[in-house]
């Protein structure tokens, strides 16, 4: 390769990267979603808590790898979760409870043709006694057998789906398992030491988001509430105290976030960083600039798109929203948290723009309450992420090591059935691990 050839086609690219970009940004339709970003937020500095107002937090996170092939999916799966009590100290589930530190299982989904119609199945495999989210081994049976009774209503409303529609839903399953996870140590806590942490999930609370349900009779709180063996209302209660907080982000996010923190610059000696809430006084301007553009151009699609960056559905049947808000604890980077919220605070209704000032004004007290108070103790890694938010992963990361074995093993039992019709699959599975012929 020449060095100086691939400098030099790096730079043009480069050159069109900003033309494209800065052409981009003078778009009115892109300049409108700027200034409805801008006046949707406005920004606060991460303060000092006083003592007596500390809050505990569960950081929760989950370790997998998905092994795809055309009639299955089989994901192993690591979850955790570590306690941050008022003084920043950190203690995982064995210092907590007579559990496992990490819950392991294996997810098996399985996509079957019967006829014209296809038929899908999921099973959750215990891999430990005792685990905090499931009791006995004939718990995870039991909730098996009823999530497939759910699932069965979201694959066979329509005779025909795309093979990649069931590499979604078994991957939507393991996220509503992590978020049970959550509350499910949540309500430990509370039954044990009277504790009442929030729950910070790492990663946006919207990749749990949706299979769109158009007709369906359940959504993904129906899952949550199974598993749980709780009613759906309380579910809901227990994700008021859930936030969700994302180190990585759509790239106009970031940069519409930094040019707001940027404008802030006046506060950046007084604090540790800044972060964000609803601009009550500012929605007024967010409805009549959202207002011009529908008189305009009649752009529903584009205001539709607009608001969901602020926030969204994700469990429609429920009526349950998600409102995302952009942190940033060391001024150069940018963090995402996300809130649930029984209401959406702004949204499109036969083409007018409506707001729910009560439920903004909700939120913006669970934002004040939540946020400087999750920031009060951070780890010493690039962007301050709150301690407790990376330290997790220490226990639930799904190393290369780990895979070697699983993988070896799952190889070893296949060769050791020694059935002639498996040396296909035995192959096809070699192939998801890039070990195909040789290769990794």
């Amino acid at each position: 390769m020449n060095l100086d050839q691939l400098h030099k086609v790096l730079l043009e690219i480069f050159n069109k990267l900003k033309n494209d970009y800065l052409e981009t940004s003078s778009d009115y339709f892109t300049q409108t979603r700027s200034f409805v970003f801008n006046n949707f937020y406005s920004v606060k500095p991460l303060v000092s808590i006083d003592s007596s107002l500390k809050k505990t937090f569960l950081f929760i996170d989950a370790g997998f790898k998905i092994y795809e092939l055309d009639v299955a999916l089989i994901i192993p799966i690591q979850i955790s979760g570590l306690f941050r009590d008022e003084n920043g100290l950190l203690l995982s589930i064995d210092k907590l409870f007579d559990k496992p530190v990490v819950d392991t299982f294996i997810i098996y989904a399985s996509r079957k043709r019967l006829g014209d119609e296809y038929v899908f199945s999921i099973d959750i495999k215990c891999l430990t006694d005792r685990t905090l989210l499931f009791e006995t081994e004939s718990d995870c049976i039991e909730t098996s057998n009823d999530l497939n009774k759910l699932v069965a209503e979201l694959v066979t409303f329509r005779k025909h789906r795309a093979p990649r529609f069931f590499s979604k839903i078994t991957k939507y399953v393991e996220g509503l398992i992590e978020i049970a996870y959550g509350l499910k140590l949540r309500e430990f806590l509370k039954k044990t030491y009277g504790y009442e942490p929030v729950v910070v999930y790492d990663g946006t609370l919207l990749r749990w988001f949706s299979i769109r349900r158009r007709g369906f009779n359940i959504d993904g709180l129906d899952i949550i509430s199974e598993i749980l063996k709780r009613e759906a209302i309380s579910v809901i209660d227990e994700l008021m105290n859930v936030i969700g907080l994302s180190k990585t982000t759509k790239f106009t996010t970031i940069a519409r976030s930094y040019g707001l923190f940027s404008s802030y610059s006046n506060t950046w000696t007084s604090s540790r960083g800044l972060y964000t809430d609803i601009n009550i006084d500012g929605l007024k301007l967010v409805v009549e600039k959202l207002l011009e553009v529908l008189n305009k151009y009649s752009a529903l699609d584009f205001i539709d798109e607009t608001i969901k960056v602020f926030n969204r559905i994700v469990y429609d049947k429920h009526g349950v929203y998600v409102s995302r808000f952009p942190i940033t604890s060391d001024f150069t980077n940018v963090f995402v948290a996300d809130l649930y919220s029984k209401n959406q605070v702004i949204g499109l209704k036969s083409d007018n723009i409506i707001v729910n000032h009560i439920e903004a004004n909700n939120i913006n007290h669970r934002i004040h309450s939540i946020v400087p108070n999750l920031y009060i103790y951070r780890s010493k890694l690039i962007g301050e992420p709150p301690l407790g938010y990376m330290e997790i992963d220490g226990f639930i990361r799904y190393s290369r090591e780990l895979a070697i074995v699983f993988e070896n093993l799952f190889l070893k039992t296949m060769n050791y059935i020694d059935e002639p019709l498996l040396k296909p699959l035995i192959q096809a599975f070699s192939s998801t691990m890039r070990m195909r012929y040789g290769y990794r």
